[in-house]
């Protein structure tokens, strides 16, 4: 227990009582940076001469946001432990007592282990205060003008949730389904709000700070990123265009990832083992591991989870009815991802991660009505042939993040590199197996990004502001390949290239002590084009310039309750449709305006939360594209306006 005692040379017997004023007498003599809670409370210490006492423990994972030059001991004391779960009390002039505050009980945003920033009510069964990061700066989520879902570790443990297909089960205003049809299950619709594309996706996923792009229209060969220890979801609806980017008209998921501990080690473990009704049995498991190698200077993460979902649809011979595969709709999914944190310095840290995902589903989860009695559990396919379906990226990534006093800043590099394939059966009954159709593809998916920003560095100032740049070049080639019966009708590869250069930044001014007024914008512009490879060549290109602004005005009424209301503009850029039964097509970029009226509320000292919006939105898939196009090479039927209310 020794070592885990900050040993002052103190006892109790000789502590005076209280005294009157205490904390007032002294102030800091120079800014604290952020910085581990116990490096600050050391500092802290350092400049004041005040005598701390707790227990290290409580202090290892936590992460103080600073404090500034000129605050009293216990207004600076206020800010390094603001957001941390800990308290404080002076038990005389001279003395601090450190504690935890009360043990709270988990609920659907409870925050995860790791997470340092929470703050709770005065009530021992509040729910936790959840940190996010959605506007580029740590923020309590209650304090933010966003419509949000958080997910965190714990919350997603008690739910089941293991990715994105329960997120969207069990988020208000999120759609994930599947189109089974097309066999591999490989196509899949995610919108917020109602807002869909036929074409580009409308919402944005993150991990961490990284983009993962889809690769072509809708989400068809998207990876997402499996709940296995992350610190939280952020599901953040309505445009976010302004600070995110491209593609998120409708909103955007960030898959927050555990971080490397410079001052901890910790671990996680799971495993599972399931079986569905009339189905396969279902095996996961998972670990990771992190800490300190050099304490303060150098830590890392490894994690690794594997996931065998049982099937439950067989695939049989459509003429005899005889099962030729049972429960051939197994899939699995495995991730590794391993990272490292490097702070040569107090403020500055160096973070490098590298994931590997792969998923493999053995066969389509179609199945044939006229085959099957859904009623009594029997599932059947009668596709003649296996429809696997496999995608595998690299996501390798390069933070760096710095105080600069003025500023915070930070700057992330990302290489993405995906290999998928899929098999689909365009043949049905009555046909025998020489009169197959069938059709091969696959996808070749390389993007490299870069992006920087500045932040103001103090959160409570009457004005903060963001800027930042961005940039994006994307290569892919879509190979894909048509058999009917028997016979290679097409044979042909698409190649797209395209890049994107955009700036962006936001200015908040606090117009009272209570009103605040914001504005963000990001103005972009995308180059794309195509070519076959396989004669006829068909080629074209075209160019996008677009600008999305979002305006906030914001009412914090007191500590537990917010109203806002947001006007925000929504981009999708257009792109490339390859063309897999004939010339590919350019599909025009899509805009929306949205505009919302919401509030945040803590209830019961801290028990209830409650979140409501109202919103509109009116979006436009946009005009056919012309420039630089080839005949065939157009998109002709546009779906026109749309409103979405709710």
């Amino acid at each position: 227990m020794l070592r885990n005692l900050l040993l002052l040379c103190l006892t109790w017997s000789l502590l005076a009582p209280p005294a009157s004023g205490a904390g007032s007498a002294v102030t800091l003599s120079a800014d604290i940076g952020p910085r581990p809670v116990a490096e600050a409370l050391a500092a802290f210490g350092r400049q004041t001469g005040l005598q701390l006492i707790y227990l290290s423990t409580i202090a290892e994972t936590q992460q103080a946001k600073g404090a500034r030059a000129g605050l009293t001991a216990s207004e600076a004391l206020t800010q390094l432990l603001d957001g941390t779960g800990l308290g404080f009390e002076f038990i005389n002039a001279r003395t601090v007592r450190i504690f935890p505050a009360p043990t709270l009980v988990p609920t659907a945003v409870v925050s995860s282990p790791r997470s340092s920033e929470r703050r709770t009510g005065s009530g021992g069964f509040a729910l936790e205060e959840v940190v996010v990061t959605a506007t580029r700066r740590e923020e309590q989520a209650s304090r933010v003008p966003i419509d949000m879902a958080v997910w965190t570790q714990d919350a997603m443990e008690a739910s089941g949730i293991k990715g994105i297909a329960q997120i969207g089960a069990l988020t208000p205003g999120v759609d994930f389904s599947f189109r089974p049809g097309t066999g591999g299950d490989l196509y899949t619709d995610l919108n917020i709000r109602g807002v869909g594309n036929r074409h580009g996706t409308t919402v944005g996923i993150y991990l961490d700070d990284m983009q993962i792009p889809p690769a072509r229209s809708v989400t068809y060969l998207r990876s997402f990123p499996p709940t296995f220890d992350l610190d939280r979801v952020e599901v953040l609806r309505g445009p976010q265009g302004a600070l995110l980017g491209d593609h998120t008209q409708g909103g955007a998921i960030r898959f927050i990832m555990n971080q490397p501990s410079l001052t901890a080690f910790t671990g996680l473990a799971r495993a599972e083992w399931a079986t569905t009704a009339r189905g396969a049995m279902s095996y996961e498991a998972g670990a990771a591991v992190g800490g300190p190698v050099i304490n303060n200077v150098l830590g890392f993460r490894i994690s690794g989870w594997y996931r065998t979902e049982g099937g439950y649809v067989d695939r049989v011979d459509p003429f005899t009815n005889t099962t030729v595969d049972a429960n051939a709709n197994a899939n699995t999914s495995k991730i590794v991802r391993a990272a490292l944190a490097f702070a040569p310095s107090k403020s500055v840290r160096v973070t490098p991660s590298l994931t590997y995902q792969s998923i493999r589903l053995r066969d389509s989860s179609a199945f044939y009505p006229n085959l099957s009695n859904p009623s009594r559990g029997e599932l059947k396919n009668g596709s003649l042939l296996r429809q696997p379906f496999e995608d595998a990226f690299y996501l390798v990534s390069l933070k760096l993040s710095a105080n600069l006093h003025i500023a915070d800043f930070s700057a992330v590099t990302s290489y993405f590199d995906r290999i998928a394939t899929a098999t689909f059966d365009y043949s049905y009954p009555p046909v025998d197996y020489a009169d197959t159709t069938v059709w091969y593809a696959s996808a070749k998916q390389r993007v490299f990004s870069q992006e920087a920003q500045l932040t103001s560095a103090d959160p409570d100032a009457w004005r903060t502001w963001t800027a930042g740049a961005y940039f994006a070049n994307e290569h892919s080639r879509h190979p894909a390949t048509l058999i009917n019966r028997g016979i290679v009708d097409i044979a042909d590869a698409t190649v797209i290239d395209q890049s994107t250069l955009a700036g962006f930044g936001q200015l908040a001014l606090k117009l009272t002590k209570r009103l605040t007024a914001s504005a963000g914008l990001r103005i972009g512009r995308s180059q794309y084009q195509f070519f076959t490879e396989v004669p006829p060549v068909f080629h074209a290109h075209a160019t996008d310039s677009w600008a999305t602004p979002r305006f906030v005005v914001s009412f914090q009424a007191d500590e537990h309750n917010l109203y806002y209301l947001t006007a925000a503009k929504g981009h999708g850029s257009g792109g490339v449709y390859p063309g897999d039964f004939g010339n590919p097509q350019l599909y025009p970029p899509d805009t929306l305006w949205s505009y919302e009226i919401g509030g945040k509320h803590v209830l019961l000292d801290g028990r209830v939360h409650l979140d409501a919006s109202v919103f509109h939105i009116r979006w436009n898939n946009g005009q056919a594209l012309s420039s630089g196009s080839t005949p065939g090479g157009e998109v002709s039927a546009v779906p026109g306006t749309v409103v979405s209310d709710g």
